[in-house]
């Protein structure tokens, strides 16, 4: 499985360490049936995040999955580095959350005629 680092507003997963959604959702306590609708919210989202290609360099697919997610009052930028800015509400003090879009991977730019 690809590993990114992600951040994912508002789902409140974090902590409460990732659970079976059925599991949960067989429970018959408030929050377990809570926990459980959380993370199937959750599950498309990372699910794209996780399947977009972003390899170093080559991040525009995420960086596109993220805007495509983002709420529409949320303000998206893309700077010259390619950096995502998002920004959300105004004044002081302003908060940075800062995330890898990238993942590890290798571009194959060659092949000789022994397979290497």
């Amino acid at each position: 499985m690809i590993c990114r680092t992600l951040l994912v507003a508002g789902i409140g997963l974090l902590g409460a360490g990732l659970h079976s959604s059925t599991a949960l959702a067989q429970s018959t306590t408030p929050a377990a049936a809570l926990m459980a609708q959380r993370i199937a919210d959750a599950e498309p989202i990372l699910s794209a995040l996780v399947e977009s290609y972003g390899v170093s360099g080559m991040e525009a697919p995420v960086r596109e999955t993220v805007i495509r997610f983002l709420p529409s009052w949320a303000k998206a930028e893309t700077d010259t580095a390619g950096n995502l800015w998002v920004r959300a509400g105004s004044g002081d003090p302003q908060v940075v959350f800062v995330a890898h879009m990238d993942e590890i991977g290798y571009r194959v730019i060659a092949l000789r005629d022994d397979g290497s």
